[in-house]
């Protein structure tokens, strides 16, 4: 223990000599006894760096003190992930130094998906990070090829489901979320029944809304948690591709409508969405509804334009992870101050995805007969916008993306 901590301020030590973070000047040595005047270089300026060291992180503290190195303090941020061979965690200013938090090990947080717990709005993600809906809304998971975007959807959705809440899924490709057709409502393949349930999930959104302000316990700035209302989540699988499935013009004006509205107006009533995309493209998604988009997730190999339209411009070099599923990278809003390195919930070969969700079938069943629409019998609910194409399917492929 005791020579970890010194090689790591070794580390930082190499770092500051090696990039010659220090100023070297002349100085005249006075004589003594009778010698001549004679000039020496004298170090006349080094940083005031401390370091704190223990296991599983690395701290690092620099004083921002307006020397020529000043800017340079500042970007060190892939330097010191490269060095330490962790992630970057946080980095706030405080009494005019800048402290930069590394996180060592960050595979060790990985979590099994049969670990992954609910606690009323919020789901676990990795060990010490989770996601908690009615803070940061809305989600845009980015999934390269073979990066383990199905799995990891299908993670949310089980947990989604754990906390009650009414899911509709969109998947026009029919790939392996229109497999659970048989054995959950609100699971939608045609362009038409999509446009229905966006409108309808709209006027919910809007007579939410009105009965919250119409009960007698109301009151104003407190949103649908305070209420216990739960939570309604639309799941659009390859958003950009059903976006441009559309051949009529009124049909990709009306979903693009109804989901600006929801995105902008959804959290105080509890109205979510999260978007996937295989490959992203910033033209195909308005500005104002990708700022709303809490949860940004990015998984296996993406581009350059890709993690700019995940992440913005960022201080962060990314690596492309072809090998590894489940690997990418995670920012939450208000939660996460940086993009930070990701571990999806690890799925045993053993796992059934299938088995674990109609066991949650119940609960599916019971969030959308409470959230019907006017006129339809509770047991009857999943018949209301005639959602459920009854595919006989027998198991789910969960297959990887295609080029």
């Amino acid at each position: 223990m005791v020579f970890s901590k010194l090689h790591k301020y070794q580390r930082i030590a190499n770092m500051l000599y090696l990039g010659h973070y220090f100023l070297v000047d002349n100085v005249t040595v006075m004589p003594l006894l009778g010698q001549k005047k004679r000039m020496k270089k004298k170090i006349v300026y080094y940083p005031r760096v401390y370091v704190k060291a223990k296991r599983r992180s690395v701290e690092i503290a620099v004083l921002l003190d307006g020397s020529k190195f000043h800017e340079k303090f500042k970007s060190w941020s892939n330097a010191l992930e490269d060095m330490f061979g962790g992630d970057l965690q946080n980095k706030q200013l405080r009494n005019s130094y800048l402290i930069y938090r590394i996180r060592l090990g960050f595979l060790k947080d990985r979590m099994l998906i049969t670990d992954t717990e609910v606690s009323a709005y919020e789901m676990e993600l990795m060990h010490n990070l989770y996601w908690n809906i009615a803070k940061t809304p809305h989600g845009l998971i980015i999934g390269g090829t073979g990066g383990g975007k199905t799995y990891f959807l299908f993670t949310i959705l089980i947990n989604l489901l754990k906390m009650g809440a009414k899911v509709s899924i969109y998947d026009m490709k029919r790939s392996a979320l229109a497999s659970l057709s048989d054995i959950l409502p609100g699971v939608f393949i045609e362009g038409n029944k999509i446009i229905q349930n966006m409108r309808e999930t709209y006027e919910g959104m809007i007579k939410r809304f009105d009965s919250m302000r119409a009960r007698k316990d109301y009151q104003a700035g407190k949103d649908f948690t305070y209420y216990k209302l739960r939570p309604v989540v639309l799941i659009i699988d390859e958003f950009v591709a059903l976006q441009q499935s559309f051949i009529k013009k009124e049909d990709k004006e009306k979903f693009n409508y109804y989901l600006r509205q929801i995105v902008l107006m959804g959290r105080e009533a509890g109205y979510f969405l999260i978007l996937t995309t295989q490959r992203p493209d910033a033209s195909f998604m308005p500005g104002d509804v990708r700022d709303q988009l809490g949860l940004r997730l990015a998984l296996g190999t993406l581009s350059k334009d890709g993690y700019e339209m995940a992440f913005g411009r960022v201080d962060k070099t990314f690596l492309n992870f072809e090998d590894e599923k489940g690997r990418g990278y995670v920012f939450l809003d208000g939660v996460t101050t940086e993009v930070r390195s990701f571990y999806s919930p690890y799925v045993p070969e053993n796992y059934d995805f299938r088995e674990e969700i109609a066991g949650l079938a119940s609960k599916a069943y019971e969030a959308w007969a409470q959230e019907a629409p006017d006129g339809v019998k509770s047991g009857e609910a999943e018949l209301a916008s005639e959602a459920m194409p009854r595919l006989k399917v027998k198991e789910i492929v969960l297959e990887e993306d295609e080029k």
